[in-house]
């Protein structure tokens, strides 16, 4: 699984700018770091967020293959038993 589905990664950028927000906010920071940290949780959650619905439009399209595949396969089988059975019935030919 990539960085951006992963929800651990996510859980850690959430709770890594949450920090650094609340120390900023208690003065144990910098100004400056708590505004790029918040930059860089805004940034990162974008990218995740992008990811996250890239991998689900992909699992649909996979899934409608395979749903496809699947239609074909039983008109195949179908046309198949449909030529056995015309067979059968008029076996002089």
């Amino acid at each position: 699984m990539s960085f951006t589905g992963n929800t651990q990664a996510g859980t850690l950028v959430a709770s890594g700018t949450t920090i650094t927000g609340l120390m900023t906010k208690y003065g144990i920071t910098p100004e400056t770091i708590g505004i790029f940290a918040t930059l860089c949780g805004i940034l990162l959650t974008i990218i995740m967020i992008y990811g996250h619905i890239r991998r689900i439009r992909n699992e649909s399209a996979e899934r409608k293959e395979k749903e496809i595949i699947a239609r074909l396969e039983a008109e195949r089988v179908r046309l198949e038993l449909d030529e056995l059975r015309r067979r059968v019935s008029n076996p002089a030919q």
